[in-house]
C-alpha cells in the first residue's frame, strides 16, 4: 500500500514511507505522536494544524501539518489508490479498508467487526 521509495534514488526510506501514509491519512493525532518513541524525528510535538512548508526540490508549498522532513507529503485519495475494482465493489472495499487503516489501534475495527463487514460478506450490490 505504501512503498516508501525515494523518487530520486528509488531506494526505500522511512521518511518517504511515512510521508505516503500521511498523504493518505492526514497528519497523525497528537495522542499518536505522544505515544511514539521516534515521532520527534518526523513530526513536531505540538500537534499543530496544517502548516505550509517549502520543499527544496519543488518551488510550490505543500501543506504537511507537523511534518519536519524536507521531502513533501503529497495528498493521495483512497479512490485513486485502488485501481483494480470499480463501482460499488470498489466503494465497499475502500469502506472495509478504511476501518483498518487508521493511526491509532483503538480507532480501528476489531477482527469481529471486520468479519461482519458487508463487503467481506459479499453483500455489496453492483
Amino acid at each position: 500500500m505504501f512503498d516508501g521509495l525515494d523518487p530520486e534514488t528509488g531506494k526505500y526510506g522511512h521518511r518517504f514511507h511515512l510521508a505516503s501514509i500521511v498523504g493518505l491519512l492526514g497528519p497523525p493525532p497528537l495522542e499518536f505522536l505522544q505515544r511514539s518513541g521516534c515521532s520527534s524525528v518526523y513530526f513536531d510535538d505540538r500537534g499543530k494544524p496544517l502548516i505550509p512548508r517549502m520543499s527544496i526540490r519543488q518551488s510550490n508549498i505543500h501543506p504537511v501539518g507537523n511534518w519536519k522532513c524536507l521531502n513533501p507529503v503529497l495528498p493521495v485519495s483512497w479512490e485513486d489508490s485502488e485501481r483494480n475494482l470499480e463501482g460499488s465493489n470498489k466503494k465497499g472495499f475502500l469502506n472495509f479498508v478504511r476501518k483498518m487503516v487508521r493511526w491509532t489501534p483503538e480507532s480501528r475495527a476489531t477482527p469481529s467487526e471486520l468479519l461482519e463487514d458487508p463487503w467481506l460478506l459479499g453483500e455489496v450490490k453492483e
